[in-house]
């Protein structure tokens, strides 16, 4: 498989690239560990579950719930991108709840996305590649609306309480949320929950694929992201606002996750 990256995730964290695979090639998709996007350019190509076969042709995507194991086919010679995105996406508490918190937690492995959606992820990329100023905020509107088409098509499920996030979840997501300014540990955390650490551990990885501590420092460093494109307050507030213990380790992690440092990544917005 030859794969070629369109975006670096240093401004969000999100990975597309454009994949070309050889008739009769083979790629596992559940590396990532993350929701993934996929649309299929050009070609003819299978997406394998444990329960069943997904054919995908020409002009056709499909969104694959995290840590769902699959495997692709190509049938023919066939383009794909590939959008791998993160829980984390989505700065909106509106945006989160509606649509990303729902899905994530729900048993629902695939959706194949309705021509409408495909249009809108299509037009998205279309956006994304041109490179022009805002390009970022047109590819995010439209995957809203893909996101948007995903849910009104699964929406029975997901009011049936098949995708309703576990309490216990919710109520440590909100004590991290309030409290990531402090020192955090895993006890602390699993206490707002009312539940055992162990049981805190299975929770996150149930419905996010993650551990809470992992979770944690996705929130700090998207919070720090948000405040330094605002250019308000000084990186070492930000770190403190964010809970980090110093400001090397705050710049560390942040150069882990968004390929660029606190400093340069905040020089874009000021």
């Amino acid at each position: 498989m030859h794969t070629t990256s369109l975006f670096d995730s240093a401004t969000f964290p999100l990975a597309i690239s454009r994949c070309s695979l050889s008739t009769g090639e083979r790629t596992d998709l559940a590396a990532s560990r993350r929701p993934t996007l996929i649309l299929v350019e050009q070609g003819d190509v299978t997406i394998s579950f444990p329960q069943m076969d997904v054919p995908l042709l020409t002009h056709s995507a499909l969104f694959i719930n995290a840590s769902r194991r699959c495997t692709l086919r190509s049938n023919r010679d066939s383009s794909l991108v590939v959008i791998d995105f993160s829980p984390m996406l989505f700065s909106s508490a509106y945006i989160e709840e509606r649509y990303i918190r729902p899905l994530l937690a729900s048993r629902i492995d695939f959706v194949v996305l309705t021509h409408r959606a495909v249009d809108a992820l299509s037009r998205a990329l279309e956006a994304f590649e041109e490179a022009r100023f805002g390009h970022e905020l047109a590819f995010l509107s439209g995957l809203f609306d893909v996101l948007a088409d995903i849910v009104y098509e699964k929406q029975d499920i997901l009011e049936a309480g098949d995708g309703a996030m576990d309490p216990r979840l919710a109520r440590m997501l909100e004590f991290m949320d309030s409290h990531m300014d402090e020192h955090l540990t895993l006890e602390c955390i699993a206490r707002a929950g009312f539940v055992s650490q162990r049981e805190a551990s299975r929770i996150f990885s149930r419905a996010l694929d993650t551990s809470p501590m992992r979770h944690l420092m996705s929130m700090r460093l998207e919070t720090a992201r948000r405040l330094l494109e605002d250019g308000t307050k000084s990186i070492g507030e930000v770190c403190a606002m964010t809970g980090f213990e110093s400001l090397s380790h705050f710049s560390s992690a942040f150069r882990r996750m968004y390929a660029t440092s606190p400093s340069e990544y905040r020089s874009r917005f000021v």
